[in-house]
């Protein structure tokens, strides 16, 4: 049988900066406690406050208690887009590389009625087809 209440432990534990875990709702919430007035009172940690409480009552998911505490613990790290970390996929394509010709593309999309888009002209196609059912099927044959 699974721990209810605050003794559920998190899928994963949750690092803290010192090299320490969170393991389960009990030990978020123990240091939760243990922060610093100004700290306690922040709109993350009062978001992870409530997401843990609703977790440990079983009123919601766990997830959510533990991006919150994240989220919370992390709200001083500013996010910064590394451009190296990913190829370009733009650009002229290389010979070989099996991409789309554009005389290819221009085919596929006058398929469809301009304007439409795939979406307008897959429904039209299933709302233009009538129901086929036989005089003897319905009961009044």
């Amino acid at each position: 049988m699974t721990d209810r209440g605050w003794k559920r432990a998190f899928e994963d534990p949750i690092p803290l900066p010192r090299g320490r875990q969170l393991v389960a709702l009990k030990d978020a919430a123990d240091y939760i406690t243990r922060l610093p007035k100004a700290d306690h009172e922040s709109q993350q940690w009062q978001a992870a406050i409530e997401a843990l409480i609703m977790a440990a009552e079983g009123r919601g998911p766990l997830m959510h208690a533990r991006i919150g505490v994240m989220r919370a613990l992390n709200r001083h790290v500013e996010r910064v887009f590394n451009p190296d970390r990913k190829d370009h996929h733009w650009g002229r394509p290389e010979a070989g590389s099996g991409s789309v010709k554009p005389t290819q593309l221009k085919h596929r999309q006058s398929a469809v009625a301009p304007g439409s888009g795939w979406r307008a002209s897959r429904f039209t196609a299933i709302s233009t087809v009538a129901p086929t059912t036989s005089p003897s099927k319905n009961g009044l044959g």
